[in-house]
């Protein structure tokens, strides 16, 4: 009998140290699951550790500037790849949204960049076959009977109405369809980089000094595209090689027949710009580390001295024309362009994340803390993927903005969602308010400061 009861016995402690055991395993798998969901919404790791009596002011002022710095900076960028200005404020509202969510670093500031706008600039050339750009003529492409009046009729007018021409043997796209499925085709293509972790494998292939000489060149290109607006000569837009050489050479032979409102304009604008940034600047960062916004202030400027004395109609001075209020709706892009333009999107990823992760890099080390390169990866590639749906070339992290905004004390991600918040504002309320901007006195302080990009 006590031979069976030992036959049957068993230690009454296994099954608590099985049942521990099986708790410990479930906590285990809960902590990494919180973990990998932490790692790729980073929102959640720093949201509830917001300090805002250290933190607040600090993130609403560098919201603030940076939003307005945003506002012709986004505009002037989505002119020089052939698409409406108000998409670049689409582009910056969006960008920084997602990022607060999906962004490792604390300190950047996102929208169109002027590599990627050259870049998308060039397939909208290629590919693109409206009559008039809006660089050709902005106030042209705003002033006909089908201009869009409201953000429902802007993206009707860019998506629907050459719908019918996609029936013909030889189908026209929109600047705008081309530019949107660039964007999402590359971001899909950045999404799959993160998927098989290459982020750090493109930023060593592409070193610094291939990224120099890259901006080095992309800088002469804004020069050369935007030098026509500066005199306010026509010149026509080409593609391929020697567009250079082609656009310089019909510049010449049209010299004489600058305009010379464009020519005051232009002269007032440079020297307002180099005496503030080559005699008060310096000055003004021993009184403060918060720079004076001084490219919107003449942006702001010049769009008040045109409405007064209507340059437009005066002087013949070519101007942003109508800017809608509101949001799009939300439409797919046209992924039939995918063939067309598959080496370009993957240039256009590549590119924008090594912009992006060089930026982050530099805060990064600056400040002491780490990022991850994979989820910068995926940060940028669902901001294009999203933006793409909201009208939205590609985009990528701005050095000009970032340093400014890590100037202006920006903390955390929240300032991102401040100067999200400021633009939507802008855009039900003041947006159309820069109508009557001349596009030279625009674009000089937008090489002023773009010129830190560079």
């Amino acid at each position: 009998m006590v031979g069976g009861s030992e036959g049957q016995s068993y230690d009454p402690g296994l099954r608590k140290r099985l049942q521990k055991r099986a708790q410990a395993c479930g906590r285990c798998s809960r902590g990494r699951v919180w973990g990998t969901v932490k790692s790729r919404l980073p929102i959640l790791d720093w949201l509830f550790k917001y300090n805002p009596r250290q933190a607040f002011l600090g993130d609403l002022i560098a919201g603030l500037t940076v939003g307005v710095m945003s506002i012709p900076q986004g505009m002037g960028y989505a002119l020089m790849a052939d698409l409406p200005p108000i998409t670049g404020i689409y582009a910056s509202i969006f960008s920084s949204l997602i990022y607060m969510f999906l962004g490792t670093s604390s300190h950047v500031s996102l929208g169109l960049v002027a590599s990627l706008c050259m870049l998308t600039g060039k397939v909208v050339a290629d590919l693109a076959t409206l009559d008039a750009p809006p660089t050709a003529n902005a106030t042209d492409f705003y002033s006909t009977s089908t201009a869009p009046q409201s953000p429902e009729d802007f993206t009707t007018y860019h998506f629907s109405d050459y719908a019918d021409f996609n029936t013909t043997a030889d189908p026209t796209y929109s600047p705008i369809q081309v530019a949107s499925a660039l964007a999402i085709i590359a971001g899909v293509w950045q999404v799959m980089m993160g998927v098989f972790q290459l982020g750090e494998v493109f930023t060593i292939l592409l070193s610094e000094m291939v990224i120099s000489g890259f901006t080095t060149g992309v800088a002469f290109h804004v020069l050369t595209s935007q030098a026509k607006n500066f005199l306010g000569i026509a010149v026509p837009r080409y593609s391929g090689p020697f567009k250079a050489f082609y656009t310089y050479r019909d510049l010449f032979k049209n010299l004489l027949n600058a305009k010379p409102a464009a020519l005051v304009v232009s002269a007032i604008c440079m020297v307002v710009l180099v005496v503030y940034n080559e005699v008060i600047k310096p000055k003004m960062r021993k009184v403060s580390r918060i720079p004076l916004p001084i490219e919107p202030l003449v942006v702001g400027v010049g769009t008040l001295a045109s409405y007064l004395l209507n340059m437009k109609d005066n002087n013949n001075i070519a101007v942003i024309g109508h800017v809608p209020k509101g949001f799009p709706k939300p439409s797919m892009p046209l992924l039939e362009l995918a063939p067309s333009m598959l080496l370009d999107t993957f240039l256009v990823a590549v590119i924008g994340y090594t912009l992006a992760i060089s930026m982050t890099k530099i805060i990064a080390k600056k400040k002491g803390y780490t990022i991850d390169p994979t989820q910068e990866m995926y940060a940028q590639g669902f901001i294009n993927l999203f933006g793409s749906f909201f009208s939205c070339a590609p985009m990528s992290v701005l050095l000009s903005r970032s340093m400014v905004q890590e100037a202006a004390g920006g903390v955390t991600n929240i300032t991102c969602f401040f100067t999200s918040g400021f633009l939507i504002v802008v855009l039900y309320s003041i947006g159309p308010l820069f109508e009557s901007l001349p596009i030279v006195g625009h674009w000089i302080s937008l090489l002023f400061a773009s010129s830190h990009e560079y």
